[in-house]
């Protein structure tokens, strides 16, 4: 999967950029987010990563804060994966 991703976060448009976008979606237990690349979905996620259990993010910030770091890492080519204590230093954990 990783492989994929960092094929597919090297796409380009026509100016020659990835387009690259988050954004909020409210669900029935709180919220997620979604990335898309040049409009096609690349990731949702509906529950707070890395953490053990099913657990919604609690407000849209809390899901901003954590789609913005994944997007972050897709940028600069890292790994988009979130650990506990970045979600910690995010103040996103339950």
């Amino acid at each position: 999967m990783c492989a994929l991703l960092f094929f597919s976060c090297h796409q380009r448009t026509k100016n020659g950029k990835a387009l690259l976008r988050l954004m909020p979606v409210q669900t029935p237990h709180g919220w997620a987010y979604r990335i898309t690349l040049n409009e096609q979905p690349l990731f949702y996620q509906e529950y707070i990563p890395a953490v053990s259990g099913y657990h919604s993010f609690r407000s849209k910030e809390d899901a901003m804060r954590t789609g913005s770091l994944v997007m972050h890492k897709l940028r600069y080519g890292l790994t988009p994966t979130v650990n506990l204590h970045e979600l910690d230093s995010l103040r996103v954990l339950p």
